[in-house]
């Protein structure tokens, strides 16, 4: 099993005195890069992918997917050319590492039960943390033998064969949608033939990396149409695997889309200093979850959204607005938006009103327990935050969110979490602070310390 355990560093983040003013460029969205990545490597011939962000967890996607037998050329003009998994007949048994990330833990072990050698998971120690049960029986269900050295956490060996698929397949996704998304993303792998499948849930959080599965299984030529109620409360899928999808044939160019949910501590940088920003080119059909992100700042008065687009694509800019806020409390349901909690939390320390925010309870099992992580950061700011199962409520500073000198920068935690580091960095735009371990955010962007200081100094860093 690795470790995450590392010397402590302790990052400066950098105060803005005035208002912002640029265009951002942010890399390619994790979440879709590492869904490219499986259905290009499980896929039945060559394909090519444009602009995959390689960050920790997409290079352990990569890395996983070359032990079960695919391979990945980096062309010249920047592209991916990845030649597809061609046997399930490996020499030996293999490791497959997947530190932190969710989309590897979870994806992966399901790939596994199709060979016919034992295939070994580890991973970070943070990671014995993160919910998998709905993972292991789904694979008993399959037929695989999962053994553990220890209890029901990493490493744990999966072994096939795989000897029954069934055409119903029921999953928990209470705690994480990434489970429903696991079982969608390796039917095609697993069926030897074409075939019609039923996949549900009773309960799935942030149905639109759901969207985002299901668009990019659609992309590769399979047919899946997905049914939810209308609380979001349950979830079903029917996919139809085709063997030979013809989009596959003609060794296609597939563009992966900025992440948006990497750019909304940039966004949000706006309203803590005003100014503005140019956002990157976004597809019209974009299902990530980083575009409703700019729909709420909005309505929260925070920032205006402006929007251009064309025949494919939408350019926003985000700009500082001053308003006569309400202080009337305000409620937010983020189920379905969860990854934008930490940076959302930030921005609720700029308003004037308690801002409680529900529906978050399986952030608890994300990196860390991020709403018990938030509540002791913005304690030692000062901001008074409490916590339920699955709710957090920021009550306003009791002082104007402005710069406060203090005799010593405040030390902010961020407990291995890519977000957490985010969120820390937004919190030093308006007092001094120190972020411990700012290259977390190599998880997901490892530019973002470069990008950052660009942005807020307004320099370019050698």
């Amino acid at each position: 099993m690795s470790s995450a355990s590392q010397q402590v560093l302790w990052w400066p983040a950098p105060l803005r005195v005035g208002p912002l003013n640029g265009v951002l460029e942010v890399p390619g969205s994790k979440s879709q890069t590492n869904r490219f990545l499986l259905l290009a490597a499980t896929g039945q011939s060559k394909c090519r992918l444009r602009g995959c962000l390689w960050s920790r967890d997409t290079l352990l996607m990569r890395a996983g997917l070359e032990k079960l037998g695919a391979s990945f050329l980096a062309l010249p003009d920047g592209t991916i050319e990845v030649s597809p998994i061609t046997t399930r007949v490996l020499r030996e048994p293999v490791t497959i590492e997947c530190g932190l990330a969710g989309t590897v833990m979870r994806f992966l072990p399901l790939l596994a039960v199709a060979f016919n050698v034992p295939i070994t998971f580890t991973a970070d120690v943070q990671a014995n943390a993160r919910p998998m049960q709905p993972i292991f029986e789904v694979l008993k269900r399959f037929g695989a033998k999962v053994t553990f050295s220890g209890g029901e956490s990493f490493p744990f060996t999966v072994t096939g064969p795989l000897t029954t698929l069934p055409e119903r397949i029921e999953v928990d996704c209470s705690l994480s949608s990434q489970f429903f998304s696991a079982v969608l993303l390796a039917l095609p792998f697993l069926a030897e033939s074409p075939g019609t499948f039923f996949i549900e849930t009773v309960a799935s959080p942030s149905h639109p990396h759901v969207a985002m599965t299901v668009a990019t299984l659609k992309t590769f030529g399979h047919e899946v149409s997905l049914v939810s109620d209308s609380e979001l409360k349950s979830l079903k899928a029917t996919a139809t695997i085709t063997s030979q999808p013809t989009f596959n044939q003609r060794l296609p160019e597939l563009i992966v889309e900025p992440d948006l949910s990497s750019a909304a501590p940039f966004i949000a940088a706006v309203a803590f200093a005003g100014g503005s920003l140019q956002l990157p080119a976004v597809p019209k059909t974009s299902t990530q979850v980083g575009i409703r992100f700019l729909e709420i700042v909005s309505e929260l008065g925070l920032l205006t959204v402006s929007k251009t687009e064309d025949t494919q694509n939408c350019y926003y800019r985000v700009a500082s607005l001053s308003t006569d806020f309400s202080t009337s409390p305000l409620e937010m349901n983020l189920t379905a938006l969860g990854e934008l909690t930490p940076i959302l939390v930030a921005l609720a320390t700029l308003l004037p009103h308690e801002t409680t925010f529900t529906g978050i309870g399986h952030l608890r099992g994300h990196e860390t327990d991020r709403l018990t992580a938030l509540e002791k950061e913005l304690g030692k700011l000062g901001i008074e935050c409490e916590t339920g199962p699955d709710c957090l409520r920021v009550h306003p500073p009791a002082a104007p969110a402005v710069t406060r000198e203090r005799s010593q920068p405040v030390k902010l935690n961020t407990y291995n979490d890519h977000r957490l580091a985010m969120f820390a960095a937004l919190m030093g735009l308006r007092q001094p602070v120190l972020v411990e371990n700012i290259g977390t955010t190599c998880k997901t962007m490892p530019n973002f310390e470069r990008i950052w200081q660009e942005l807020i100094l307004g320099v370019e860093n050698e």
